[in-house]
């Protein structure tokens, strides 16, 4: 489950989460449209998350149980009308209950929440495990 900003409010939506080769979290509203061969509805790419460690977040921050989070910082440009993008194909709102300005960067707060505390301890030890890799070798995307 994910939170999303939905219109300015803040709107928990149930999605499938798989992790590719390349570091990545994709994700669909059912494991149905992943075993399509659906387009993920997003994407969430670890090389650029910029904590150490994803950890549980404490119940003044977030009440739903099991929830972490992943703090990605993205770089933006500008397009020759001053609207922000990452890539060509997406344009983000910078001021968001999701997204911010970080510098030259967007940072996108991700609040994930697992089903459980096994599959939150699960998630947070692959993504872990994955944080690690990426900075043992210095991977920059």
């Amino acid at each position: 489950t994910i939170y999303c900003d939905i219109n300015g409010s803040g709107v928990w939506i149930r999605r499938w989460f798989t992790l590719t080769n390349e570091q990545n979290l994709r994700y669909w509203p059912s494991p149905d449209e992943e075993e399509a061969n659906v387009p993920p509805t997003g994407d969430i790419d670890l090389h650029y998350c910029i904590d150490q460690t994803v950890n549980l977040l404490q119940r003044e921050t977030c009440a739903r149980p099991h929830t972490f989070e992943l703090r990605i910082a993205i770089p933006t440009k500008k397009s020759i009308d001053h609207r922000l993008f990452v890539d060509e194909n997406e344009e983000y709102i910078c001021n968001s209950i999701i997204a911010q300005p970080f510098g030259k960067r967007t940072l996108f707060r991700y609040w994930l929440s697992a089903d459980s505390k096994e599959d939150r301890n699960d998630w947070c030890n692959i993504i872990n495990q994955i944080l690690a890799d990426l900075r043992e070798w210095e991977v920059n995307p």
